[in-house]
């Protein structure tokens, strides 16, 4: 088993075929999983309590109802995903040729940044052999090519064993953090559903149809925005078709108004969304694991 750094949130709403478990597998995995590490608990949400405030606060605790009415209210604002790459960086043009490596199925750059046994995805470890990566149509090319739409922020190499020291890490998406910090998960009563509840749709303008197609009717546009997801209507479709694609399939969701749509997953990022966490290892960028999913 890998160093406790490299431990991650388990709880998972998209199901990964690397994973190799079905929805309903992950939604159980998510509402019986209470432990965070604290590179995780970095990458998502930047306020950390400390033991001693935990205890105040759990004597203290709110009652769900008024975190559900804040939370709705909250739900009318936009997010933002500030990009925290500089230009003329040096991070900055490895994501570059990152991109375009991804964009052209370049396997040859991929493998050069990969571990060379195992690597860590959606809390399981994998053999980088098993990535398939001469398929250019495979999941994990997909998936990367999500998790680097969005925006990154630095983090400190919190004694990282391999990562080269007095180096930083960079972890691409943002969108979890971000989450948090406009979301903050609330104390005891929530938990783990109030992750598993809302997703966000990234992207400007993006359509929200009647099926899960992309010629059906269009039921509003959203541009960065956090929606309810249709819970039944997700568990219906895991069952019917089996795993879920998280960059091709659809997620269904509900809008204020009750009504009901479908979001198209390239656009889709949930709470516990899959992060790319790279690092310097003898002086070159690695991705180094993939928490989320």
């Amino acid at each position: 088993m890998m160093k406790s750094y490299y431990l991650i949130v388990i709880g998972t709403f998209f199901i990964s075929a690397l994973a190799g478990a079905s929805l309903a597998t992950a939604l159980r995995l998510a509402e019986n999983n209470q432990t965070k590490d604290k590179a995780s608990v970095a990458a998502t949400n930047p306020d950390t309590a400390k033991p001693n405030q935990e205890t105040a606060q759990a004597k203290a605790t709110p009652s769900v109802e008024p975190q559900k009415i804040q939370l709705e209210q909250l739900l009318a604002q936009s997010l933002d995903f500030p990009d925290e790459v500089k230009p003329d960086s040096e991070f900055a043009q490895f994501r570059q040729s990152l991109q375009q490596a991804v964009k052209e199925r370049n396997v040859q750059f991929l493998q050069s940044i990969l571990p060379p046994e195992q690597i860590e995805i959606s809390g399981k470890v994998v053999p980088t052999a098993s990535l398939n990566l001469k398929d250019s149509d495979n999941y994990f090319w997909g998936l990367l090519e999500k998790t680097l739409q969005v925006g990154c922020f630095p983090l400190s190499n919190d004694g990282h064993p391999r990562v080269d020291p007095s180096t930083g890490i960079w972890v691409c998406n943002n969108v979890a953090r971000e989450f948090a910090r406009r979301y903050p998960y609330p104390k005891k009563q929530l938990g783990n559903e109030y992750a598993l509840d809302y997703v966000v749709i990234v992207g400007k303008n993006i359509h929200l149809r009647s099926q899960t197609n992309p010629t059906s009717e269009i039921i509003k546009s959203v541009s960065n925005k956090v929606v309810k997801v249709n819970r039944r209507a997700l568990a219906q479709q895991a069952q019917r078709d089996g795993n879920l694609d998280p960059v091709k399939g659809w997620t269904p969701v509900i809008l204020p108004d009750n009504r009901q749509g479908n979001a198209f997953n390239r656009f889709v990022y949930s709470p516990l969304a899959n992060r790319a966490v790279f690092g310097k290892i003898d002086g070159k960028w690695q991705l180094l694991y993939m928490p989320g999913g």
